[in-house]
């Protein structure tokens, strides 16, 4: 599916704008239905195709995919925290088991 809808679209268009995973997801979201609308008697002339012919169904079929139901998702840019920092940096971090190591010599 991937390399059909390459041949038709073009490489960079499907590597850059079309998740596979998505594209995984209609296909066996639509499945039960094909199968009840179309009898697999329908089917079985799939069965039989050469490579090439099925190559060219292939084609037929992703010529008529709409890439925009199958986009990736773009990620925005992250933005700066202006955030304060979760601790005061002017205090030095105390580790507790020094604490608890020094409390155990005074004892």
């Amino acid at each position: 599916m991937k390399a059909a809808l390459r041949s038709v679209h073009g490489s960079v268009k499907v590597e850059e704008e079309v998740s596979m995973p998505k594209v995984a997801e209609h296909v066996s979201r639509h499945y039960e239905g094909m199968m009840v609308g179309l009898p697999a008697q329908e089917w079985l002339p799939f069965r039989t195709l050469a490579a090439n012919e099925m190559a060219a169904c292939l084609r037929r079929l992703a010529a008529q995919v709409n890439l925009e139901k199958v986009r990736k998702a773009k990620s925005k840019p992250r933005k700066k925290s202006k955030a304060k920092p979760a601790h005061d940096t002017s205090k030095p971090h105390v580790s507790t088991a020094r604490l608890l190591a020094a409390r155990r010599q005074r004892q």
